[in-house]
């Protein structure tokens, strides 16, 4: 399960699943997601990753990202139930 949102963002809350680890990068500003993806695309790679954020351009540029990242491991983007 990884989280998207910036560091102020992550502070007022997040979600938890008993049967998947949380990860939260602590990036301040979204434009330094892709390079937080790139230093650890490693601990990524045969997982099944699950993101979250607050919506809009965000999501969809950092799940684009990823994806093209961990293309080879058949990821893909869904939407949550009601977008």
């Amino acid at each position: 399960l990884l989280d998207t949102r910036n560091f102020y963002e992550t502070r007022i809350g997040r979600f938890e699943a008993p049967s998947a680890k949380t990860v939260v990068p602590t990036i301040r500003q979204f434009t330094q997601f892709p390079r937080w993806v790139d230093e650890n695309i490693e601990s990524l790679k045969g997982k099944t990753v699950l993101m979250y954020c607050t919506g809009g351009v965000r999501c969809e540029r950092a799940s684009a990202y990823l994806e093209s990242k961990l293309a080879q491991q058949g990821a893909s983007h869904q939407e949550a139930p009601g977008e």
